[in-house]
């Protein structure tokens, strides 16, 4: 290998395409984020879980709105590679698990998909909206390298 090519492959950054999904994220959630801390701060909310979910069908877009409670927001994340952001207020790691696993029954009661999810519980408004798009962008990448559509990745930012 080459000085050139070494140079390359040496970096503490982030590739181009991690650079790009992070802008996307922040481009598409950054909005509805700040209202969660804005809750956040005012005491409305305690807490929120964001989840990542892709599928292949997008009818399956409806499944998820009759699985949502009245307070859980779906945003249409990514068209083309039919994924959804959900934001569910006041619910921890556990709760979002709990509704993904939920509305990945009800999916597969009428689909056969491969369903690939992260869910990133949040808890304090100290972490910026760049730290939340890295954590919930790298455990959706994981899920999707693990290849196993059936386990759901989840953490918690506290």
């Amino acid at each position: 290998m080459d000085k050139e090519q070494k140079r390359k492959n040496k970096s503490d950054g982030y590739n181009e395409k991690t650079v790009k999904n992070l802008s996307y994220f922040l481009h598409k959630l950054r909005d509805p984020i700040d209202v969660m801390y804005y809750l956040m701060e005012r005491r409305q909310i305690n807490n929120f879980v964001l989840i990542l979910l892709s599928f292949k069908d997008p009818k399956i877009v409806d499944v998820v709105q009759h699985q949502k409670r009245e307070t859980d927001i779906v945003i249409e994340y990514d068209v083309k590679k039919n994924m959804l952001a959900i934001l569910c207020q006041d619910t921890k790691v556990d709760g979002g698990y709990y509704f993904v696993k939920r509305t990945i029954e009800a999916i597969n009661k009428e689909y056969n998909e491969n369903i690939y999810c992260s869910v990133v519980a949040v808890h304090k408004v100290n972490h910026s909206i760049v730290d939340i798009g890295v954590r919930a962008l790298n455990l959706f990448d994981k899920a999707i390298k693990m290849g196993n559509d059936t386990e759901i990745q989840y953490y918690t930012i506290k």
